[in-house]
């Protein structure tokens, strides 16, 4: 009984906000600052933490919040299925890559 308790427990109450959910309802707010910067800190330490870098930001600037929101921005804006809603941590990823690529 307890192992099914746990279990039922342990899935998420709600999937994640979509990246235009993102923008036209939390971009201005300080939890959904605060959640992009997470995600933001959390792909940079993932880079950071072995050998394969998914990204590769010039070691001179440091990412905005604002400027995280323009790359999420861009990518819909250029989206090949703009009414697709895509989660905000694959679109934020997707324009990091984007952005800043690395060299192979």
């Amino acid at each position: 009984m307890a192992a099914c308790v746990f279990a039922a427990s342990a899935a998420p109450s709600q999937a994640e906000m979509t990246a235009r959910e993102f923008l036209t309802q939390h971009s201005n707010s300080q939890n959904g600052r605060a959640f992009l910067a997470g995600l933001s800190v959390a792909y940079g330490w993932i880079g950071a933490s072995g050998n394969t870098k998914i990204f590769c930001p010039p070691e001179s600037i440091s990412i905005t919040i604002d400027q995280n929101i323009e790359l999420i921005k861009r990518y819909l804006a250029t989206a090949p299925d703009p009414d697709k809603d895509d989660p905000l941590g694959l679109i934020l990823l997707v324009g990091l890559r984007s952005a800043f690529p690395c060299k192979k």
